[in-house]
């Protein structure tokens, strides 16, 4: 079989079939306090097109810093190993370069910016790698979660928005209605909790939301905002309250900021100023600068 061809997305060029590096626009940071490297796992089967909308949008923020977007193709993230996972992640830890070793004399300022479910745990799997590598936490100074973490405990409930989202980026493909996509998902995900407790292999989902709020995995001094809405009908709001609290008794400080009225990872669409304005003010939190 022919090696895949990633997908072409204007100004970045492919790592992988899903990691791609942009260059900065300009040598010239905005703020000397302007990250120097953002990093964007996008959410679970999301189009190119519409993941590099973050990516243009972080530029007008901070169009002196380098940016890594790594797509989430679901079927890379919840039917595969953390061994295989963490393979797929280690080019995002390679591309960092030196800025990321810890024995560099100078201290880099990094964002990292992850959308749902599987964007975090992309985020967690590239934790791992990066652990691998150099058996310390990954330094990063603010860490955003839009729509996410929701809880990996399986419910009925849980198990209907799982195989909604999984259904979403492949139901255009089958002849049928979306309904019976929907339902072989669901069976599929039943399937992959069934085999991780006969294996012992810990869920994607269950080994994110434990490495998070991990100081081996995350420094304490790391911020966390997340940005949710109460209308997401894909991961409840009150998943999300339950780890903002989880991560202070871990030792993180954490903000949130509540959308009205948005979809899940749809508050950038429909609230495009009050987004970026929140990222832009926690930056400067996550500097000790307000």
């Amino acid at each position: 079989m022919p090696p895949r061809i990633p997908p072409a997305i204007p100004n970045f060029t492919a790592s992988s079939d899903q990691i791609y590096i942009r260059d900065p626009a300009t040598a010239t940071p905005n703020s000397p306090d302007d990250p120097d490297m953002i990093l964007i796992f996008g959410w679970g089967d999301g189009l190119p097109k519409h993941v590099a909308k973050y990516a243009e949008g972080f530029s007008g923020l901070y169009p002196a810093a380098r940016q890594i977007l790594v797509l989430g193709p679901i079927s890379k993230v919840f039917f595969a190993s953390l061994a295989r996972r963490v393979v797929d992640m280690t080019p995002v830890v390679e591309a960092l370069g030196d800025i990321v070793n810890p024995s560099a004399t100078k201290k880099s300022k990094i964002m990292v910016h992850c959308m749902s479910n599987t964007g975090g745990s992309n985020y967690a799997s590239m934790l791992q790698a990066y652990l691998d590598k150099y058996g310390q936490p990954f330094p990063h100074q603010l860490v955003v979660f839009d729509s996410t973490p929701g809880s990996p405990v399986f419910s009925w409930k849980r198990m209907g928005q799982w195989s909604r989202a999984m259904s979403m980026g492949i139901a255009g493909m089958f002849p049928w209605p979306e309904i019976v996509t929907r339902f072989f998902m669901g069976f599929a995900t039943i399937v992959v909790y069934v085999a991780g407790f006969l294996s012992g292999e810990e869920p994607a989902g269950k080994f994110a939301v434990r490495v998070m709020d991990d100081a081996r995995y995350v420094p304490t001094e790391t911020k966390k905002l997340y940005l949710y809405s109460k209308e997401d009908d894909l991961i409840s709001y009150e998943d999300i309250e339950s780890y903002e609290a989880h991560a202070r008794a871990s030792g993180y400080e954490t903000k949130a900021v509540v959308f009205q009225g948005s979809p899940h990872v749809g508050h950038m669409r429909l609230h495009p100023e009050q987004y970026w304005g929140s990222i832009k003010a926690a930056w400067q939190w996550a500097l000790g600068k307000q």
